[in-house]
């Protein structure tokens, strides 16, 4: 049995099969891999078309801040809105990723491995930056509690600054450093691109991992908070304005699955990478869901941030009393009706009854400090 392997194909006696991520041409799976990254490209599209009009709608038309504007040594300096920065940057992501696929199902430059390696790798940052701008903005915001910062997040806000820029920054940096060494040796030396193609996936791995622990054991922690004060004297959740808990749930719940779905991808893909790729089914079930893990949990945040709280089961089990209520803190007047009643789903939602996380969560810190 005769093998020659590239860092594009695997080829067994004359039959060749695809690295999804690199080429969908002159392979076993072809056909499979072409309508897989199809429905990627259309769907990543739609997605971030999705994204950046609630983007352009909360802050051309509601007038809400991308960036906090009195960034204080108190507050730390980097300061963007937790729901502002992650539509953006995800918006950013969604678009790379369907350019990206677009760019192998219309074959440009087939030989040019630098330009492929660079496209498949570029997008993935933005991917992951859209999870630490949101995680940042609320450690942010609970790094200002002299009494709970400390316990499960830096101590304080000049460390949240330096802990989210290196998480935000790092991955740009790790990809560029290895994804053009691998195209530039691709054809020349396909042995060690494919070694390095691994040691980047395991390096991915290991940044998933560690995000996913910092996303689930904050968020849970900041929830019990929420949650503590929705159980005292005020028996539904008027402290925390427009059901922030069961928004907060979900979308750390989007959050976890996404970071865990990639690095059981990652790990999976970089111990079994010729196996996979020379199982037909095998290698376009992974394409499938690999090439649209991503774009489905930027769609879904988008759901969760639109839909009525009250459809989501709250894992703290407290209460909300939609009526009409107004919250006054720190300057800021924030008046909710029920405005799903009969709807279910409007743009007024995503702005009337949640104003931005980051204020709703320090509302409800600053009352619990209180008690």
């Amino acid at each position: 049995m005769e093998q020659t392997k590239s860092l594009e194909r695997i080829c067994i006696d004359g039959v060749c099969h695809c690295d999804f991520r690199l080429t969908i041409t002159d392979c076993e799976e072809s056909q499979g891999l072409w309508y897989v990254h199809a429905i990627h490209a259309s769907f990543a599209f739609v997605t971030a078309l999705i994204g950046i009009a609630l983007f352009g709608y909360r802050v051309g038309v509601k007038k809400y801040q991308f960036w906090f504007m009195e960034p204080t040594l108190k507050g730390g300096r980097i300061r963007p809105r937790p729901i502002e920065g992650m539509l953006l940057i995800s918006f950013f992501y969604n678009t790379f990723r369907s350019f990206s696929s677009l760019y192998l199902l219309l074959d440009i430059a087939p030989d040019n491995l630098v330009a492929r390696t660079f496209i498949f790798e570029f997008p993935w940052p933005f991917g992951y930056g859209a999870v630490v701008v949101y995680l940042n903005s609320i450690a942010q915001t609970v790094a200002q509690s002299r009494t709970i910062g400390c316990s499960w997040l830096p101590c304080s806000p000049r460390s949240v600054d330096a802990v989210g820029t290196l998480l935000f920054f790092l991955p740009f940096l790790l990809n560029n450093a290895f994804s053009i060494p691998i195209g530039i040796i691709g054809q020349s030396d396909p042995t060690t691109a494919i070694i390095l193609t691994r040691v980047l996936d395991i390096a991915w791995f290991f940044l998933n991992a560690f995000l996913f622990v910092a996303v689930f054991f904050s968020a849970a922690r900041l929830i019990r908070i929420l949650g503590s004060r929705a159980h005292g004297k005020a028996q539904n959740l008027d402290d925390v304005p427009g059901g922030i808990i069961r928004k907060v749930e979900m979308i750390v719940l989007l959050f976890s699955l996404c970071l865990v779905g990639f690095a059981f991808f990652l790990l999976f893909f970089g111990a079994m990478r010729d196996h996979i790729i020379t199982h037909k089914i095998g290698n376009i079930t992974l394409a499938l869901l690999w090439m649209n893990w991503g774009a489905s949990s930027c769609f879904i945040s988008q759901f969760v941030l639109v839909v009525n709280p009250r459809f989501f089961p709250n894992l703290v089990g407290s209460s909300r009393s939609y009526g009409q209520s107004t919250h006054h803190y720190d300057g800021i007047n924030t008046s909710m009706d029920d405005q799903y009643i009969g709807g279910g789903v409007t743009l007024d939602a995503v702005t009337g009854t949640l104003p931005n996380d980051d204020d709703a969560i320090l509302h409800a810190i600053q009352l619990k400090q209180q008690k």
